[in-house]
Order: structure tokens, then sequence, then C-alpha cells
């Protein structure tokens, strides 16, 4: 219909009304929500929130009460382990510390660390948890260490990332044209390095290491012969390395 907009208008969120002090209502919660959360935050307290609860009634859903205890802040360094230079623009948050890093529940929100390379956290709650900072969020790339907070307090920790380089292996012929079809190989002092493999366009081949060093890489394929190619690099901390194997015939 003309004029008529087709933006669906959201329900204004609710605002909380303090009765009395430390209580406070929530007029409104719309009727016929799958489920919602309750929570609530301030300032050298945290925050805590329910479970979910799912309104079946339009009767009154209530009280609920939330137990909570001044808590503390943590502050953190974040240095790379080769260099020594502080690291800017890297991830980091609090998990709980029994939870896995990829499904764990994030306590607040992650933070990035600032031109000094540190990063503070406020308003957690009192215990035990987790220091993440993630290297590679998308490759589930991770370092952690356990921090307490203790009431009132702030806890300041160190944390030393060794940072990944990468690897770039091109594969080509002796016109310098892609070989497809050929498996790569890294390894180290004889051992294998634990990376993500990832195909490239045009037939390259992108590793994702763990650490800095040299390391020795090898190519077959079906039109590489027997013995296949080979050759060596030195991976750079926060860089990215190319080497180029070039088939002789």
């Amino acid at each position: 219909m003309m004029g008529q907009s087709s933006r669906i208008q959201e329900s204004p969120r609710p605002v909380p009304q303090e009765t009395e002090p430390g209580l406070y209502r929530i007029p409104y919660i719309p009727y016929g929500l799958n489920h919602f959360y309750l929570g609530i935050q301030a300032a050298g307290y945290g925050s805590v929130h329910t479970d979910s609860l799912k309104p079946t009634t339009c009767e009154n859903l209530g009280p609920i009460d939330f137990a909570m205890s001044p808590g503390g802040s943590v502050v953190a360094g974040v240095v790379n382990a080769f260099t020594e230079k502080p690291i800017v623009g890297i991830a980091a948050g609090l998990i709980e510390p029994d939870s896995s890093v990829s499904f764990g529940k994030l306590i607040g929100q992650e933070k990035m660390t600032d031109a000094n390379g540190s990063v503070r956290l406020d308003n957690v709650a009192v215990g035990r948890y987790r220091f993440v900072i993630w290297r590679d969020p998308q490759a589930d790339d991770y370092e952690d260490q356990v921090v307490v907070i203790e009431r009132g307090k702030t806890a300041m920790i160190e944390a030393r990332v060794k940072v990944r380089g990468k690897l770039r292996v091109d594969v080509v012929d002796r016109q310098g044209k892609p070989i497809e079809h050929v498996a790569v190989s890294v390894t180290r002092d004889g051992k294998p390095l634990i990376c993500a493999e990832r195909r490239l366009d045009a037939g390259g081949y992108l590793f994702m290491t763990f650490d800095a060093g040299p390391c020795h890489v090898e190519a077959t394929g079906p039109t590489l012969g027997d013995e296949g190619l080979s050759g060596d690099a030195v991976i750079r901390a926060g860089e990215e390395t190319s080497l180029v194997l070039k088939a002789k015939s």
C-alpha cells in the first residue's frame, strides 16, 4: 500500500523503575516472547543475569533477587614474546575458568589493546577466570592464563604472546605457471609443524604456523616425479614469507 512504511517497528526497551533503594520494577515486558533474560550491572560489582525466562501468562513475573558482591579489575600488558614490544589492537577478554575458549561464556565484553599494548577490564565479579588473547579469532588461535579477581583490587598481569608468522608456498613449472594438485608439508627439526593449510588462487598454498623460525618445505604430486620439490624458509613473527618451488622439467 502506497504511503505506508514496510519497516517493522520494534518495541521500546522497558526502563526499570527504582521503587525502593535496591529494588527495581520493570513496568512492561511484551507478552508472547519466546524467552528473555534479566540482568544487572553495577560499577565495582560486576554483572549478573538470570537464566532464560519465559512469560506464559499476563500475571506479574517476580520477584527476582540478584545477589551481588563488590568485584575488581584486571589490567594486562600484552607484548610480543620475540621482540618484547607491545602488541597494539589485539583482542582480549575473560571467560569462565573451566569452559572451552571456543564455546565458553565471555565475561563482559572483549576489548582491544591500546597504543601501549595494554587492556583494562573493570567491574568483574570476584572469582577465578581465564584471561584470553585471540591471535586469530577466525582460526580459533589464542593464548590464555589464569587470573584471580579479588574484591576491590586490580590484578596486574603480563601476557607474552608468541606471534605467529605466515608462509606462502607457490609450486610452479619451468615457465612459472602454477602446478595444481600438489601436497605441501612443512617440518621443523624433522617434525611436522601444527598448521592450517589454505589453498590460494592460482595454485598457491598458504600456511598459518604457530611459531616463528626456520622450516623445511616439501611438495609432492603426480607431475613432480618421485622426489618432488623441496626448499627451506624462515618464518618471521607477524610477517608473511614467500617460497617458490620451481620444477626443473
